[in-house]
């Protein structure tokens, strides 16, 4: 069936007449007028008039032909194909998609996708047979292809929302297996097009198939969440709890954070910049009877990274190595302050390390086990390939803690070594009698500055001798004095940290082992030599999990629980709380290398545009003309 774009246009060919009709007035022949004077004269040879007449008649079909091919080609023609009448080998087949992730759950999305999908069954006849397909992380359900698009409405309304991330690919290849061998095949898919979820998706959907995608509402712009909680001991039988929160949008956000501990509630208000992260911690007094927590944000458009159950024990402890260089009063005064401030405290509700202290001339067999390392003071004690083990551990994740003791150069020469550090040491510093040093302030950057408030003791405890640090790039000092000096400087060493203080953990450097900012402020900087699985199962929502009678265990939604005496925190993928989308033309390029089509068009394999042959012909007839008129 030939069909135009602009049918409106096919008038003008009531204009082909008027040529026509000129051609016929000048058909008249013409009245013969005899003169006397010419009478007598010979007739001579003329050409037939025949000739002439079929010339111009033919000039002036030509000229028809080209006006009226352009007028054609100015309506847009194009043949439209029949539809095929149904055969047990052709068949006329749609599939819907439902994307049943995480990210579904907030924003209205899920309601606003059934609605587009509802209208979408309704916009084809009952020659279409159709199918369903929920998605997440896999393709969880399909339903049988049916005449009945009742029967698949049903099934969407009724497909599982699930809190895990989602796996389109594995849905559309479905799809396109339910699609083989249909005449006339079409796809819906109905999702917010997540770009964690779609990137990386290409040239999956032969032309054959035409594609419809839905999104379902406008990308969010906002949305905050709680990334992460942990806790660790304090001196006094206590308990700090650290909670990071996510400002994933693109403007700044307002929330209040609540931590609750069995009957203890604290609450904080925190204002987030926009694409940040903050955190806030909060002091409780233990409850060893206890094992979780619950983090808890204002309710917003995506409420399932609003709350978060944490563990407060773990099923064992990391390891600590401290090794001091003598056993004298001084060595083992700062032995013992750090081995308290690492370990874990008695009945404590926290995790702390399990600690081994040592001497450089009895080192363990095997230093693989170990996650922080304390030299207090025996670097430059260490054997050589001791101390090349320990930067091997360092560079896989392990921190190191280094004092100066009495020899601080030769000590900062063993780092430089090892490419453990970058320092150089300029002679002790003394204070005076009766005016000590102190801790002026710490590095913005640091994961200090969120952790010691400007009251904190650790701005008033006496400093009475430290070593005078300047260090180099890449080394930076996170700690300085009142009077600007470096008190502690880190550097990255593969995926782990090295500190070096600036003064020894005893009294007779300073007053430090006493507060209680000692203990956060070891467990702060060696949290990150600690694997985040280890001594708890930490897992996405929807990651399989047995227990020891290889029994499933539910991991479906959001959670905290003892498993064989471990405990396990099940949490949404942070990648569904994003507020990035794919816009749907960039994406349905990527899926077919075509760009989209209006929805309610046909499939393009039905279409025959007949724009390129009516050029041709226009173009044929008027060279044709200009031939004939030369002549």
């Amino acid at each position: 069936m030939l069909v135009f774009a602009h049918p409106n246009l096919l008038w003008a060919l009531g204009l082909l007449a008027i040529p026509i009709l000129l051609h016929l007035l000048n058909r008249r022949r013409p009245d013969a007028l005899i003169f006397p004077t010419i009478r007598f004269l010979q007739h001579a040879q003329l050409p037939q008039k025949g000739h002439k007449h079929l010339q111009d008649a033919l000039l002036l079909l030509l000229r028809l032909l080209a006006f009226a091919a352009m007028l054609l080609l100015l309506a847009g023609p194009r043949w439209q194909r029949p539809p095929q009448k149904q055969t047990t080998q052709s068949r006329r087949r749609a599939i819907f998609l439902l994307d049943c992730s995480a990210s579904m759950n907030g924003w209205n999305h899920r309601n606003n996708a059934l609605q587009l999908l509802e209208q979408s069954l309704h916009s084809l006849d009952s020659s279409w047979e159709t199918a369903a397909i929920a998605f997440a992380a896999n393709a969880i359900t399909a339903s049988e292809p049916s005449y009945n698009s009742h029967d698949t409405l049903s099934f969407l309304q009724k497909a599982p929302q699930t809190c895990t991330t989602a796996r389109p690919a594995e849905a559309i290849s479905h799809a396109l297996a339910l699609l083989d061998g249909a005449s006339d095949a079409r796809l819906y898919i109905a999702s917010d097009f997540q770009r964690s979820d779609w990137l990386g998706i290409t040239r999956v959907i032969p032309e054959t198939i035409f594609l419809h995608l839905l999104p379902c509402s406008k990308p969010p712009e906002q949305n905050l969440g709680i990334a992460a909680a942990r806790a660790t001991p304090l001196p006094g039988n206590r308990l700090r709890t650290i909670i990071a929160i996510r400002n994933y949008g693109n403007q700044e956000a307002h929330t209040t954070l609540t931590v609750t501990i069995g009957s203890q509630i604290q609450t904080a208000p925190l204002t987030i910049p926009p694409l940040s992260q903050m955190r806030t911690s909060f002091a409780f007094q233990d409850a060893p009877e206890l094992h979780f927590a619950h983090a808890q944000i204002q309710p917003d458009d995506f409420p399932l990274d609003n709350s978060f159950p944490f563990a407060l024990r773990t099923s064992q402890l990391p390891k600590a190595l401290i090794l001091q260089n003598s056993f004298s009063d001084e060595a083992l005064a700062a032995a013992d302050f750090t081995s308290a401030a690492m370990a874990r405290p008695k009945n404590a509700i926290a995790d702390g390390f399990n600690v081994e202290s040592t001497t450089t001339d009895l080192l363990p067999k095997s230093l693989q086990e170990f996650h922080v390392f304390f030299l207090l003071g025996t670097i430059h004690e260490l054997p050589q390939d001791a101390l090349a083990q320990i930067a091997k551990r360092v560079a896989e994740g392990a921190t190191l803690f280094v004092t100066p003791g009495n020899q601080a150069a030769l000590s900062l020469k063993r780092l430089q070594e090892q490419n453990l550090l970058e320092a150089h040491a300029a002679g002790l510093a003394v204070a005076q009698r009766h005016t000590p040093f102190g801790v002026g302030e710490i590095l913005p950057s640091s994961s200090l500055a969120t952790l010691f408030p400007s009251n904190a003791d650790l701005f008033l405890f006496p400093i009475f001798r430290y070593v005078r640090l300047t260090p180099v790039p890449p080394t930076q000092t996170i700690l300085t004095s009142l009077d600007h000096s470096p008190l502690l400087l880190e550097k990255p060493h593969g995926r782990g940290k090295v500190f070096f203080f600036a003064f020894d953990f005893s009294l007779d450097f300073s007053a430090l082992p006493l507060t209680t900012s000692f203990l956060p402020l070891l467990r702060e900087l060696s949290h990150t030599s600690v694997p985040e699985d280890f001594g708890v199962k930490r897992l996405l929502c929807g990651t399989p999990l047995l227990d020891a009678q290889n029994n499933p265990v539910d991991t479906k939604s959001p959670r905290a629980f003892l498993l064989d005496g471990w405990p396990v925190e099940v949490t949404p993928p942070p990648s569904e709380s994003t507020t990035e989308h794919l816009p749907t033309e960039d994406l349905h390029v990527a899926l077919t290398g075509q760009t989209a089509t209006s929805s309610s068009a046909l499939p393009p394999q039905r279409d025959i545009p007949l724009a390129k042959p009516l050029a041709v012909i226009a173009l044929l007839a008027v060279l044709a003309a200009l031939f004939l008129r030369s002549r």
